[in-house]
């Protein structure tokens, strides 16, 4: 009896494509604009509720096309909904439907494109959260960068800035193909499944392939920050690092590579979880720190993960600490800023308290040895603390519009994240399936707990005395700018654009009027290899 095509997962990938098409073509239509301002929910929760059922239907892989575009990989584009990253499928349609119920909520009505870029990234980001092979992973990730780029340029983002970003997914792509060149090479064969484990020694491209995709310190991190953050719907364009962090659970958690013995690894997360913490408070502003205080929250998931025992217990620490930062981050991004008497801070605290929490789910199973490693706990959680605390207690940027229909669509837009935080966290153990069934979160020892609570403590002692800090403006706006590395980054992009200005400059004179010369002196050169002259 032939198998039954799961409906469910598809629903999830073609629910947003499908409003997608719909932005765009009402588009065309002055009459119907109005309309945009709906399509971008209803795709978003259809969406939603494709993941939120799918693990009621088979888990079994599904054919999605029979285009085999590159003979390399031998196999074709497939979905494989299973269990095990079903709570970051989950976390990423809630955290597009929370943007896209605020954003219903609040005026200014947001750019067209960037509803566009919104649905594009979650169809997308679903593809490769359930790609069961190398190629679609690769095609998911490569359409996944073209949506955040058409979100990019909906923010007015300058082009320079949008390639520099893209290069990296770029970088990251050309990755998983040269990881699908070695496997070509291997007993494993061309019909290599995420599914099933290859032979250990290529888990270091996945890894720089996911590094990359985290955007952690010093790969460069473009990401839009407005002012007053009018626009939710750009809390979507923050989304990447779910990418990598499925990536991360399936190759360690479900194909069971082993992790890799690199020393400098864990320092090269201490250092991201202690930089992000430095630009965040030396950020111009509080409203764009928001972006620095998610990369330090990024590095210490990702060191808590590295200190793990096994493969197995990384998986996890990754699976639940990306689930805490999607929704965290989003929730933190949400905010507007502290006013007493208005209920919408709430979101965004219980986002800090997620992103806070992460960097302690190592300490369950991994204590931290020696006193250089206890420094960098710390200090990277009170940094962390301190840029969290930066942002929620922000200024407020207003009140909100009013309306009871207004109301309720933020209400919701900011409950759902909470409740998925909650409950998906909670349930992670059971819901993940067999893979992980090995390994179970427990309580932290005394002395990671007794680090992290202080380090808790004097993040807001560093934020209360923030103010007196930032009477010496120049020096951080220095530091922060050496830390940022724009510069870097244009010297590099100088160089670029002055070596291609010589090649060019030497293709036209070998082309010009210097042809026959060049000509000449190729058929000299020919002559001597020849007759050994």
């Amino acid at each position: 009896m032939p198998k039954s095509v799961p409906f469910a997962p598809i629903f999830a990938l073609l629910a947003p494509g499908g409003a997608l098409l719909a932005l765009l073509t009402i588009s065309l239509f002055p009459r119907l604009r109005p309309l945009h301002r709906f399509i971008v929910p209803v795709g978003a929760g259809l969406g939603f509720l494709g993941v939120l059922f799918s693990p009621m239907e088979p888990s079994w892989p599904i054919l999605l096309s029979r285009w085999q575009p590159l003979r390399l990989f031998g196999n074709f584009p497939a979905l494989a909904p299973d269990r095990l990253v079903w709570p970051l499928a989950l976390s990423l349609s809630g955290a597009v439907l929370s943007a896209a119920l605020v954003q219903m909520g609040r005026l200014p009505r947001h750019p067209p494109f960037l509803g566009a870029a919104a649905l594009g990234m979650l169809s997308c980001g679903l593809l490769a959260l359930w790609g069961e092979n190398l190629l679609t992973i690769i095609l998911a990730w490569a359409v996944f960068d073209l949506a955040w780029g058409t979100g990019m340029v909906a923010f007015g983002l300058s082009p320079a800035r949008i390639l520099w970003r893209m290069g990296g997914g770029m970088v990251a792509i050309i990755l998983l193909w040269v990881s699908g060149l070695v496997l070509e090479g291997t007993d494993t064969g061309s019909i290599w499944s995420l599914m099933v484990s290859p032979q250990a020694g290529i888990e270091f491209l996945f890894f720089f392939a996911a590094l990359v995709r985290l955007g952690v310190y010093p790969f460069p991190s473009v990401l839009p920050v407005e002012g007053e953050r009018n626009h939710p719907l750009g809390s979507v364009l923050f989304l990447e690092p779910i990418l990598a962090w499925s990536l991360l659970v399936r190759i360690f958690g479900q194909a069971r590579l082993p992790l890799p013995a690199w020393p400098w690894l864990e320092w090269f997360a201490v250092g991201t979880f202690i930089i992000g913490g430095l630009l965040a408070l030396t950020a111009p502003d509080g409203a764009r720190s928001v972006q620095w205080a998610g990369l330090s929250a990024i590095g210490g998931i990702l060191w808590a993960g590295i200190r793990a025992t096994d493969a197995p217990q990384a998986a996890a620490i990754w699976l639940i600490g990306g689930t805490l930062w999607t929704l965290g981050i989003s929730l933190l991004y949400l905010g507007r800023g502290w006013e007493r008497p208005s209920p919408w801070w709430i979101g965004a605290g219980i986002g800090t308290l997620a992103l806070a929490f992460t960097p302690l789910l190592g300490g369950a199973s991994a204590p931290l040895i020696g006193w250089a490693r206890w420094v960098g706990f710390f200090l990277g959680q009170a940094l962390l603390v301190a840029a969290l605390l930066r942002d929620v207690l922000r200024p407020s940027a207003g009140e909100e519009s009013g309306g009871v229909w207004l109301d309720i669509a933020r209400a919701a837009g900011l409950g759902i994240p909470t409740v998925l935080m909650v409950v998906v966290v909670l349930l992670i153990p059971g819901l993940a399936g067999p893979a992980l069934q090995d390994w179970r979160p427990s309580a932290p020892g005394w002395p990671a707990l007794a680090v992290w609570i202080l380090g808790i403590v004097v993040g807001s002692v560093l934020f209360r005395a923030l103010p007196l800090v930032q009477k010496g403006r120049g020096g951080m706006t220095a530091l922060h700018t050496i830390l940022k590395l724009d510069w870097a980054y244009d010297l590099v992009a100088g160089g670029l654009a002055r070596g291609a200005g010589l090649i060019s400059a030497v293709a036209d004179v070998a082309e010009g009027a210097g042809a026959v010369l060049w000509a000449l002196a190729v058929f000299l050169l020919i002559l001597v290899v020849v007759l050994g002259l």
